[in-house]
């Protein structure tokens, strides 16, 4: 859905949102090693950096 070319920026802005705040990467999770809940949001992160730019950003607004 959204490798579409008629996918909105903002429903991408919004599933990055979701991922970095989701429990699943930010709260304790019994048998699941920290670092790996840590790089998997760092590598969010770091994809939303990438995606997150002024360009990017007035072209949300105008979504």
């Amino acid at each position: 859905m959204l490798e579409q070319d008629t996918c909105c920026i903002s429903l991408v802005y919004w599933q990055f949102s979701q991922l970095r705040r989701t429990a699943v990467y930010n709260a304790h999770i019994p048998n699941v090693p920290r670092g790996v809940q840590t790089s998997i949001l760092a590598s969010i992160n770091g994809k939303w950096d990438f995606l997150h730019t002024d360009t990017m950003g007035v072209s949300f607004l105008l979504d």
